[in-house]
């Protein structure tokens, strides 16, 4: 669910767009080369009476690029995309508060690639799981 809002941001920021042309693939996918963005999600469940509900999130985006300079434009891109978003609706999820917790560099030898590591917490309003 938290992964359409991720996308949407992605997607409606024309800056970023121009370096990775609609190449945002989930970290299975990491494969696709470069430049682009790969992502993973993870939740932890609170219980409340009715059930487990997801409210916080953690995700990873990778950048990778060709040269070092445009993985580093990207991640930046990225954070202000992300920092836009923080107490907005995106893919009918209100998103209560994102926050950037960690940047690391990368470099890929067997593709010879660069990039980023960022990793955020999102807080969102109750998701029910059904």
């Amino acid at each position: 669910m938290i992964g359409k809002a991720i996308t949407q941001i992605i997607t409606e920021d024309a800056a970023i767009q121009a370096i990775i042309n609609g190449r945002l693939f989930p970290v299975s996918d990491y494969d696709q080369g470069a430049p682009a963005i790969y992502y993973i999600v993870q939740v932890t469940p609170d219980y409340v009476k009715n059930g487990p509900t997801m409210q916080d999130w953690r995700f990873t985006l990778l950048t990778m690029c060709k040269h070092y300079d445009e993985s580093w434009q990207l991640a930046s891109k990225l954070l202000q995309a992300f920092n836009k978003a923080n107490r907005k609706t995106k893919a009918s999820i209100k998103l209560n508060e994102i926050h950037c917790t960690n940047i690391t560099d990368d470099y890929e030898f067997n593709i010879n690639t660069f990039g980023q590591k960022l990793e955020f917490t999102v807080n969102t309003a109750n998701i029910k799981i059904t």
